[in-house]
């Protein structure tokens, strides 16, 4: 994709769930030579996240049922980014059934999975690339991290990560009743003038593009993780709806 010259920019946003944060504004450097001043304009990175098929919450569901969930990524800022997206499947220590009918011993199983429109279970939309998968340490949850291996251009939406959801097949009577939950947050970085240090402690420019490798899509994201602490923290709230687009900066304040 091609590159803005905005790409100045010197900020950083995430995504918890759906509610949209960023940094932007305009700020001057000055320079005092032969008392001339230079003034930047700094822009802006943005993301909605919106799911435009979101199932309904309070619909009963019942074991290996399917749902339609397309969490979908737009830029919304002024500068070209790099995504990534986090959900948490949650867990519990259950019977379920195979796929003939015959009961399994009990585990600790993941109690959805996800596919593509046209893809078999545990499959995502084109151009998402798996860069890690960790399960919480009491087994409640096991998280999921993605990113999208093109930079995404201001206004440009991307394929959703995944377009379904199915609960696992659960032998009846073990968790009726429970509300379920499969949180999604997303989180977006400037492509632009990326460094990272190697193993001498020196930086260099990371190669961003179109086409990124796992290894370069999580060093990007271990940059926006070492700036953003509270919003990758395994304990992140996801405190708005999947279908509400805000506008928020990283203290959590509305954008004027």
């Amino acid at each position: 994709m091609k590159k803005n010259a905005k790409q100045v920019a010197a900020t950083m946003a995430a995504c918890a769930l759906v509610g949209a944060m960023a940094v932007g504004g305009t700020m001057a450097y000055l320079t005092d030579n032969e008392g001339v001043t230079n003034t930047f304009t700094v822009g802006e990175v943005q993301v909605d996240l919106t799911e435009p098929n979101k199932p309904d919450e309070d619909t009963p569901r019942v074991p290996n049922e399917e749902m339609a969930k397309d969490p979908t990524i737009t830029n919304t800022g002024e500068n070209d980014a790099v995504m990534f997206v986090s959900f948490d499947v949650p867990m519990d220590n259950l019977v379920i059934t195979d796929h003939t009918g015959s009961k399994q011993p009990a585990a600790n199983v993941e109690l959805f999975d996800y596919r593509r429109e046209s893809g078999t279970y545990d499959s995502v939309n084109d151009g998402w690339v798996l860069l890690s998968r960790t399960v919480a340490g009491d087994n409640s949850k096991v998280t999921y991290l993605y990113g999208y291996e093109d930079t995404v251009e201001p206004d440009e939406q991307i394929a959703p990560i995944f377009d379904y959801v199915r609960m696992a097949n659960i032998v009846e009577g073990q968790i009726d009743g429970e509300k379920l939950s499969m949180p999604v947050r997303a989180y977006a970085i400037q492509s632009g003038f990326l460094q990272n240090a190697d193993n001498t402690g020196e930086n260099h420019n990371i190669q961003v593009g179109d086409g990124m490798s796992q290894e370069t899509l999580t060093d990007i994201y271990q940059i926006f993780a070492a700036q953003n602490p509270e919003a990758v923290a395994a304990d992140a709230p996801a405190t708005n709806d999947a279908n509400v687009s805000g506008a928020l900066d990283l203290k959590g304040s509305p954008i004027e």
